[in-house]
């Protein structure tokens, strides 16, 4: 049920857009992912703040209009009931149960949570922040996170610990305010990532105590314990809110347009990781022209402009129509796909490092991470020669292999997503990389627990949108994109 209360106070104003802040600076560290959402205890004490699910509105574009008013009991008291982001319910249950709890932060910190799906300690090995170690993990059921079933069952198994890993999904952080539980992720992903070393070159490193802990608080000559040196660090690292796409290059025309969109995505490619190595283009038709379509070329994708992106004929030869640079050879396998595919807008090629090692290794990657529910199920089907996809032959043979699924990988060489938009076909080849090489870091810690049917069904009508995913992807693209026209 919603129950208006009208516009913020200024009060309301000035809490809001601390935690805007905030959930700029997480992201920004990597610490919250599009799905990731932060909860802090209104004043009056009968209430939280909560940012909104991704589809309301990205990280970086959120307005103080999108932020949740809830009620303790989970009554909505301002905004939209429908953007209410996942583990709603846990966080309240929780607030319910700790009145020491100010802030919840529902994180997905890289290292810290695949320490979660094995079910690994993080160890206290640096001084000033073996407190957030000390405290303890909890851990929680993914259906229930995501369905809010037993959400006070589960906020009292939690107990007095200062986090929670929701095997993954989400690691949420229990603290005083919202730069509080940033704070701690930030710590538990540092701590992770250190234990992982440390263990890796002795079994049983040395850890700092609980007592060595306590002592480092009263060393301090002026604040004493708490320190709150932390909040004018991590307030410096706020970006503040980005700009659209649209302001960073105009697209007066339909093939203006997708020349942007198709230099937007060669961009998140590269930044994403080891999606690209060499020769990877991305394709996309244009609309209301069956004659041609407008492909990427072979130079830099972290620099992609505009300006680069060719447009190609679709008969023949493909010659090219216009475009600073020399179209590949791989343009007529793309043409053969979007011809053998109407439904097929967009077409990312890319030769990813994860994605090659798993099926060279002939190792599955079962669902141990929500991201493998916003990539395509399972491994792609696979053309087993070593060709460059050149041949008339060659390219009807991955053609028939791609048949009507989302994507088909070439022996040793790479693997091609396919979808009715870009962001969708981008996205897919985002998330498939990034959770195989979770994967494989968990495997590295030790046995990955998968997440079981039912979580991947609930996450699949709870995730954030491919689209969500490829704005803030965007706005996460390094700030040479800020003037260029």
């Amino acid at each position: 049920m919603e129950r208006s209360m009208g516009a913020l106070s200024t009060m309301d104003d000035d809490i809001t857009d601390d935690l805007l802040a905030v959930l700029r600076v997480g992201r920004r560290l990597s610490l919250l992912d599009v799905d990731g959402h932060i909860t802090v205890r209104h004043p009056d004490g009968l209430s939280v703040l909560v940012t909104p699910a991704p589809d309301a509105a990205t990280t970086a574009r959120v307005a103080r209009s999108d932020v949740l008013q809830v009620g303790l009991d989970g009554e909505i008291l301002r905004g939209d009931p429908g953007v209410a982001p996942m583990g709603l319910a846990v966080d309240l249950a929780i607030l319910r149960a700790r009145p020491d709890v100010r802030a919840i932060a529902a994180g997905q910190p890289w290292t810290a949570m695949a320490f979660g799906v094995v079910e690994r300690d993080i160890l206290p090995l640096t001084h000033t922040w073996a407190e957030y170690a000390h405290e303890g993990a909890a851990w929680m059921d993914a259906r229930g996170y995501l369905t809010g079933v037993g959400a006070d069952d589960a906020a009292r198994d939690i107990g007095d610990r200062g986090y929670v890993h929701v095997s993954g999904i989400a690691l949420l952080t229990l603290g005083t305010e919202a730069l509080d539980v940033v704070r701690r992720l930030d710590a538990l992903e540092y701590l992770a990532r250190m234990t992982a070393m440390a263990t890796s070159l002795a079994p049983s490193p040395t850890v700092v105590t609980p007592e060595q802990a306590a002592g480092i608080p009263p060393q301090r000559p002026v604040e004493r314990a708490p320190s709150r040196d932390y909040r004018r660090y991590y307030r410096s690292l706020d970006p503040g809110r980005t700009r659209e796409a649209g302001d960073r290059w105009q697209a007066p025309t339909d093939t203006g347009s997708v020349r942007r969109d198709l230099a937007l995505a060669c961009r998140i490619l590269a930044a994403a990781g080891d999606l690209v190595a060499f020769f990877e283009h991305v394709s996309h038709r244009i609309p209301g022209q069956d004659d041609r379509f407008a492909m990427s070329p072979a130079t830099d994708f972290a620099r992609m402009s505009p300006d680069d992106i060719g447009i190609i004929a679709t008969d023949g030869e493909c010659e090219p129509i216009s475009g600073p640079l020399p179209p590949a050879p791989f343009r007529w396998y793309h043409r053969d796909v979007l011809r053998a595919r109407p439904d097929v807008q967009a077409i990312v090629h890319t030769h990813e490092l994860a994605g090659r090692a798993f099926l060279l290794a002939g190792v599955d990657a079962p669902p141990i991470h929500k991201l493998a529910a916003a990539a395509p199920a399972g491994m792609p089907p696979m053309f087993p020669e070593s060709s460059l996809i050149f041949s008339t032959a060659h390219r009807e043979r991955m053609v028939e292999l791609l048949g009507d699924g989302p994507w088909v990988h070439a022996f040793a060489h790479g693997t091609d997503f396919v979808a009715r938009d870009l962001p969708t076909a981008t996205m897919r080849a985002v998330c498939w990389d990034r959770h195989l090489r979770f994967t494989a870091l968990a495997r590295s810690l030790g046995r990955p627990r998968p997440l079981d049917a039912e979580a991947l069904s609930l996450l699949g009508g709870r995730m954030a949108s491919p689209t969500a995913w490829w704005l803030d992807a965007e706005d996460m693209l390094d700030s040479r994109l800020e003037g260029e026209s």
